[in-house]
């Protein structure tokens, strides 16, 4: 009866918590989507306000608040926040490093006006991050280096292999220099982590459930929570 009762519990640990879409194993927290930015506790409730995360670390904010920056390369100003951060739409840039080693957060949501992320930005993070913008004008190496959660990207795969499809179909007829671009490094960057899928996933968006190999996800039965299809079909 001791044994039964101790797999139950075990079982009833690894169900999915409300509005969160971290898996048994991981930490986990409550996720409003509906939320404004800032900081909440694993039961969904206000730590810190953007505002109050800006004039906590003043340092960490470039570009008029556009572009959140590090300490040093390979060092974060947030390594000491917990909880789920929501990144206030005023963020256009995560600098290199702007959260390597931030394992304290549960989940990054990261605003679709962020288009640019720096090298080893995620780097050694441990929760799930939701990339809300559809394209990248750019992402640095080893933006994800050491992670092992979920990137919800909000694009299809057809969606991303037919633009890069044409950014390279435009690179030839233009003869430009690719390092000058950093557009290609967003498709580098993004493919290795896809071919290397044995640490940090990247989740595509599918409406429906898909009937191709990969990892794919949906919207929730409430429409805003991101959530992974099986693997298998």
């Amino acid at each position: 009866m001791k044994k039964i009762i101790t797999f139950v519990l075990a079982l009833v640990m690894c169900l999915p918590i409300a509005f969160a879409g971290v898996g048994c194993g991981k930490k986990s927290g409550k996720i409003n989507y509906d939320a404004n930015s800032g900081l909440y506790d694993d039961d969904g409730n206000l730590v810190m306000t953007w505002a109050e995360i800006v004039a906590e670390y003043p340092e960490a904010f470039v570009d008029g608040g556009k572009t959140i920056t590090n300490v040093e390369y390979g060092e974060s100003y947030f390594v000491d926040l917990e909880g789920v951060l929501v990144i206030d739409s005023s963020v256009t840039k995560l600098d290199h490093s702007a959260f390597e080693e931030c394992q304290g957060l549960l989940f990054i949501d990261v605003p679709a006006s962020v288009v640019r992320i720096g090298e080893r930005a995620f780097a050694n993070c441990f929760c799930d991050i939701f990339l809300r913008a559809s394209s990248f004008d750019y992402i640095g190496k080893q933006w994800v280096d050491g992670s092992d959660g979920k990137v919800f990207f909000n694009q299809t795969k057809e969606g991303y292999e037919t633009e890069r499809e044409e950014f390279y179909d435009e690179y030839s007829k233009k003869e430009m220099d690719r390092k000058a671009e950093g557009k290609d490094l967003f498709f580098d960057y993004m493919d290795e982590v896809i071919r290397n899928d044995s640490h940090c996933l990247i989740y595509f968006y599918s409406k429906q459930a898909p009937q191709t190999s990969g990892h794919f996800w949906h919207f929730g039965l409430d429409g805003k929570t991101p959530t992974a299809w099986p693997d298998e079909h």
